[in-house]
């Protein structure tokens, strides 16, 4: 005899694949979501590191003015140099292609006045080989004659109170009219 099977079809055999597509959409949000959240904690480590270099820059850029300044103080002809420093003196970690950090000092005599000196500096600095930053400045600075500079201050004279004492009041006198 022939016997015909029969399956126990039940009623929620069609859930099975909802249930499997709802746990793959899950999946796929949440996977997009970490990515997201890769992405953006990158993007912020780039943005940090970005500030870094610009503010090593402008550092690097004071510190420029600031020899600029004492060079000119010991020598009125100074014009200027590059200064390089290695990338290992900023960072003992430094990879041997990072490029050194640069700061071009130039400095020119104001046209219409020989004590005046238009000092121009660029910084560039860069932590690895293809990312850096640059700042410039433009100054003016007067020079002062060495006779002037070396002159002392003027000794105070006999009648001139030191300025740490405070003035005298007068004791109150009675000024009524009884």
């Amino acid at each position: 005899m022939y016997c015909k099977q029969t399956r126990n079809r039940s009623k929620h055999a069609p859930r099975r694949g909802a249930v499997l597509l709802m746990t793959i959409v899950c999946v796929a949000v949440s996977l997009t979501i970490l990515a997201a959240l890769v992405n953006i904690a990158h993007l912020r480590y780039a943005t940090q590191k970005n500030h870094q270099r610009r503010a090593q820059a402008t550092c690097l850029l004071e510190s420029g003015l600031e020899r600029a300044v004492a060079s000119l103080a010991a020598d009125p002809a100074y014009k200027g140099e590059t200064w390089k420093i290695a990338a290992n003196e900023f960072n003992a970690a430094a990879a041997a292609d990072t490029p050194p950090a640069l700061v071009r000092i130039e400095i020119k005599t104001v046209a219409d006045n020989s004590d005046k000196r238009e000092i121009h500096i660029t910084a560039d600095y860069a932590d690895e080989p293809k990312l850096s930053a640059r700042r410039s400045k433009q100054t003016t600075l007067t020079l002062i004659p060495a006779e002037t500079a070396e002159k002392p201050a003027p000794k105070k004279s006999e009648t001139e109170k030191p300025k740490s004492e405070k003035p005298k009041i007068p004791e109150t006198v009675n000024t009524s009219n009884e």
